[in-house]
């Protein structure tokens, strides 16, 4: 459903990533551990910075699939007992790292392109 929602022009990635933050919100309420909140809103993250590249990003909302991979999560909080594991730690350090690298990589470019054209 949330590939065809993302067809809409404009609004449609807007309107899946708004719907996919009610089982967000679903865990919050019934008390999931901070690091699934985490979890489930840089599984969100990911798919939705994938979703915006156009046609590209039908493809990423069909393979990444958020909002099956939040519930899993969810279900495995629930069940579990608050046991966390080093790969839930890993996950959130890792897409952290790839974020902050993604944002820092056009001005590392700008600064090189500067300094090989002699522009500064």
């Amino acid at each position: 459903m949330d590939a065809l929602i993302g067809w809409i022009p404009g609004i449609g990635d807007v309107i899946a990533a708004f719907a996919s933050l009610f089982i967000v919100v679903a865990a919050w309420k019934r008390g999931a551990a901070r690091i699934t909140l985490v979890r489930m809103l840089l599984n969100l993250t990911v798919e939705n910075t994938l979703g915006a590249i156009p046609l590209i990003g039908d493809i990423a909302h069909v393979a990444w699939k958020a909002n099956r991979r939040n519930y899993n999560l969810l279900m495995r909080d629930q069940q579990s007992g608050r046991r966390h594991t080093w790969q839930d730690w890993l996950f959130v350090v890792g897409v952290c790292t790839l974020m902050c690298l993604l944002f820092l990589a056009p001005f590392v470019l700008l600064i090189y392109l500067f300094k090989v054209h002699r522009l500064y």
